[in-house]
């Protein structure tokens, strides 16, 4: 994948790891190291392209699930991909970490794993999804 490289918990990784800051606790007299993948720009665009097949997969089945409970979109689909899509860009330049790369985004967890959303953030799939909705039953 990447290359390995070293270094000290509490500073900035400077080129390590993509601008990723490395924290840990305070120690006395010692030096913590910690290892770091230095990732390249395919390994990047490859990471980017399987976050974003990760969050379309995710809409696709709840997309799938509401039609099955006989609901129907208002919209085209790509509408609600390019909705949840925005939503995780968004949520990646808010980080503020340079560059701001799509696995970065804090709304992630809430897409993929089903966690809790950052505030201010809501649900994105079920709100791009519900705010399109009609029920055929």
């Amino acid at each position: 994948m990447g290359t390995s490289m070293f270094a000290r918990v509490g500073e900035r990784g400077g080129g390590i790891g993509g601008g990723i800051e490395l924290r840990g606790p305070p120690f006395r007299g010692a030096v913590r190291w910690v290892s770091v993948v230095v990732m390249g720009g395919d390994e990047r665009e490859q990471l980017e392209l399987q976050v974003i097949v990760d969050v379309l997969n995710v809409v696709e089945a709840r997309l799938c699930e509401h039609e099955r409970r006989g609901w129907r979109l208002t919209v085209p689909r790509t509408r609600i991909y390019a909705a949840v899509l925005h939503a995780v860009i968004l949520s990646a330049r808010a980080t503020r970490v340079f560059p701001a790369t799509l696995d970065r985004a804090d709304i992630l967890d809430a897409i993929l794993d089903g966690a809790e959303p950052p505030e201010d953030s809501g649900q994105p799939v079920e709100d791009a999804i519900c705010a399109h909705l009609v029920n055929l039953n």
